[in-house]
């Protein structure tokens, strides 16, 4: 079992894929390229055609559901970001009606910390690439299983920052919703009016 994690010059997998620079892109093409010719060649030592074709299914498998999870994971930090924008706005709105933002800037610096590092996590997820080692057919089975392990707790550990960055950014929302509340009682007592 082992895992490739393709990262040429320092700069992480979809920097690379959605990068103008063809330089970059192209030899992270060949990097990737290279790897799946080397699979291909230890798949040819399988004498078994239907291990051969499973071998070769969950391999390719197990790439396709790395990048669709990784897509989401982008799309919900992309939300979570688009919503922590709206709470910084709103927070400088409250701030110039004279409302103490301090505990209500200090979640929004946690909960962009919280989305930045998710974002990293999940761009270094996204550029491993897991490579079954193909040694003999009586381990085969043990090592497609433990690179198939590996995956699954990747994932699960990507998802943990996910859902740690969307906590962060309901205490935001809940730290807004206490502002917001304690300014309308300020109103309320200010101009006479009763709750």
């Amino acid at each position: 079992m082992s895992i490739i994690t393709i990262n040429p010059s320092g700069v992480n997998a979809l920097t690379l894929m959605s990068s103008p620079s063809s330089d970059l892109r192209s030899e992270f093409m060949e990097m990737m390229k290279a790897k799946k010719e080397e699979f291909k060649e230890r798949l040819q030592t399988i004498r078994d055609s239907a291990k051969r074709r499973l071998v070769e299914r969950i391999d390719t498998r197990m790439g396709s559901v790395n990048q669709r999870v990784t897509n989401r994971f982008l799309s919900v930090l992309d939300k979570l970001q688009s919503i922590l924008n709206r709470m910084v706005g709103k927070a400088g709105d409250a701030k110039l009606k004279g409302i103490d933002t301090t505990a209500l800037n200090l979640a929004i610096e946690s909960a962009q910390g919280s989305i930045d590092d998710a974002k990293a996590i999940v761009a270094s997820q996204a550029a491993n690439l897991y490579a079954i080692e193909i040694a003999s057919e009586s381990a085969l089975r043990v090592n497609v299983g433990s690179v198939v392990s590996e995956l699954k707790s990747d994932l699960r550990d990507v998802h943990k920052a996910i859902v740690d960055a969307k906590q962060s950014v309901q205490k935001v929302v809940m730290e807004f919703a206490k502002l917001r509340g304690s300014g309308l009682k300020e109103e309320n007592t200010a101009t006479g009016s009763s709750e």
